[in-house]
């Protein structure tokens, strides 16, 4: 009895601790508080990505031994710009399977590449790498899963009526994650992808 008086007497700093916590870390990637509410203020994309620099470094840090043990692996498929012949780029798109070398890359250019935090999919998830089948090497990443099931600006915008959402919401998958990587990033890359 006496310990779980205990644990309610400290239950209320360790919850204004941890919301101090919470609020600092905000603070610290650019959010300010109006009306009781957090808020980004108008900054550039730049700033935008400034703002991911916290989750992205504890993402890079849950997963550190598979980005230094994958790092010799993967230097056999990352090219220089100088090494591509740009008339000769053969693309294909290779599906993503668990413990495969396309799952190595597609995890490890996740948590390397981009600015965005890399999240787990929910629901149904697609995931393949546009591969480069003269140079061998990918070309960039296509990473589908379920959409939100409510959301209301889509739903408006697209005239999907509530009886008819989770119809449209089963026939349909969000891009996760679709950009081309180094250094086809430099040759239009991403146009490339959205026109396979």
């Amino acid at each position: 009895m006496a310990d779980k008086v205990y644990n309610l007497l400290i239950m209320p700093s360790q919850t204004i601790a941890l919301k101090n916590e919470v609020v600092n870390i905000l603070h610290c990637q650019g959010y300010v508080i109006e009306n009781n509410t957090f808020r980004l203020p108008n900054i550039d994309r730049q700033k935008k990505r400034g703002i991911h620099i916290v989750s992205r470094a504890e993402r890079i840090n849950e997963n550190i031994k598979f980005i230094e043990s994958f790092g010799q692996e993967f230097e056999r498929y990352m090219l220089n710009s100088s090494d591509i012949d740009v008339l000769k780029i053969r693309p294909t798109l290779k599906e993503v399977k668990c413990n495969s070398i396309y799952g190595n890359l597609f995890r490890w250019w996740n948590l390397a590449w981009w600015s965005l935090p890399y999240e787990k999919s929910y629901g149904r998830q697609m995931r393949f790498i546009v591969w480069d089948d003269y140079h061998n090497a990918p070309i960039g990443l296509i990473g589908l899963q379920s959409p939100l099931l409510s959301w209301s600006v889509r739903d408006n915008h697209l005239g999907i009526s509530k009886d008819k959402r989770d119809f449209w919401v089963n026939q349909s998958m969000s891009a996760q994650r679709l950009g081309a990587l180094p250094p086809y990033n430099k040759f239009l890359g991403e146009n490339l992808l959205l026109h396979l």
